[in-house]
């Protein structure tokens, strides 16, 4: 099965910086993140194609609306250019060094959850988001690259095949506080290269390390499109594709990180004690932390918290390092801190059918996060 669809993506025609992005995903505990990047925005409309997950469901419909006026808007002002059919790599420059990505479509023929196909989650997706994200896609003539999909290249075969092109660049800008970013066009004859590099036929599986809720509702999107189709429309069909970032595991900058766990409004101590006598584990303070790492333990880890919540009340939120610590300084709260599995293993196990909880890692620290810049039209090719 062909796990790819070399697309025709669309950029903006000038002012990159000015229409790229965060992926809303981010700084979802932080509304005054949102509130600033929108009087600061160079191109209010570039913010108002998204829905920040910091706010919720809160007016959902009137966002979701929002975001598909805004992008009708601009296709049909003619602010954004279509691509040669072709893949895209992007480089950006971050404090863990240099970071490469490369845009193209999966085939979502070739997702699944269960086991089957070569393209799989490396964690479940959460129900109230991938409704969200189905909502929007079901509005919006437009999608993000914003699903970062892994593959395995440790013998960096593509690195050293694209070192030796001369690459066009088709847009370059830089990001205040980060550094500079730059994607380079790949045409189609070297994306279908580079494509059959990333799943070889003796291990052809990709894994969707981030973005779960939104690979789930485009498949979910193209099970019911295909549904009103005759066979030969399916082979081609714009909702059978999705544009992502595929990322090799192998690259030294890409380390994904665990997301904490703090429990608000409970007796920490009643829980610290709960969760020792049902799990090895260190405590500090407030903070657990299970001697055991790997999948099954962070599966562990959270089906105690669950159990607790549910006879004792309070909430849980997922968190990273820096706002963990001062979490779990509150009286009323508690932090299960979490020793992530490495790569590979994440890699593998998704690979056979065992995903990792919700919210057990992310892919990239929020600040080194890659701006969303590029689209693609999802009902035409």
């Amino acid at each position: 099965m062909n796990l790819f669809k070399v697309p025709r993506m669309i950029i903006p025609r000038e002012d990159y910086g000015k229409w790229a992005v965060t992926p809303p995903e981010l700084y979802a505990g932080d509304r005054a993140y949102w509130e600033n990047a929108g009087s600061a925005a160079g191109d209010p409309a570039a913010l108002r194609m998204i829905l920040p997950e910091v706010y919720g469901d809160e007016d959902l419909d009137a966002r979701i609306a929002a975001a598909g006026e805004a992008m009708y808007a601009a296709l049909e002002d003619g602010l954004f250019e279509k691509l040669n059919r072709g893949f895209l790599l992007v480089q950006r420059e971050t404090a863990a060094g240099l970071r490469s990505g490369i845009l193209g479509c999966i085939d979502l023929e070739a997702y699944s959850v269960r086991g089957e196909g070569h393209i799989f989650p490396a964690m479940e997706a959460d129900p109230v988001r991938l409704a969200r994200e189905r909502a929007l896609r079901d509005a919006t003539p437009l999608e993000y690259g914003r699903a970062v999909v892994v593959y395995r290249d440790k013998r960096r075969k593509i690195e050293r095949l694209l070192s030796r092109e001369e690459l066009e660049e088709v847009y370059a800008y830089d990001v205040e506080g980060q550094g500079h970013v730059a994607g380079y066009y790949l045409p189609e004859d070297l994306a279908e290269m580079v494509a059959e590099l990333m799943c070889p036929r003796s291990s052809p599986d990709l894994c969707v390390f981030s973005g779960a809720e939104v690979v789930g509702a485009a498949k979910a999107q193209w099970e019911d499109c295909k549904k009103t189709l005759r066979a030969e429309e399916c082979e081609n069909h714009p909702a059978r594709f999705l544009l992502v970032e595929f990322v090799d595991l192998y690259e030294e900058t890409f380390e994904p990180r665990p997301l904490h766990r703090v429990l608000c409004d409970v007796d920490a101590e009643a829980f610290c004690d709960f969760f020792m006598k049902n799990l090895k584990c260190k405590r500090t303070g407030n903070v657990v932390k299970p001697v055991k790492s790997g999948v099954a333990a962070v599966r562990d880890c959270d089906a105690l918290i669950a159990r607790f919540l549910q006879a004792n009340g309070g909430q849980v939120k997922y968190v990273r390092g820096a706002e963990f610590q001062r979490l779990c300084e509150d009286a009323d709260s508690a932090g299960v801190f979490l020793t992530l599995p490495d790569k590979e293993e994440i890699f593998e196990s998704a690979v056979k059918g065992t995903m990792l909880p919700r919210e057990a890692f992310a892919a990239y620290p929020q600040s080194e996060a890659r701006r969303l810049l590029e689209m693609r039209e999802d009902a035409y090719d």
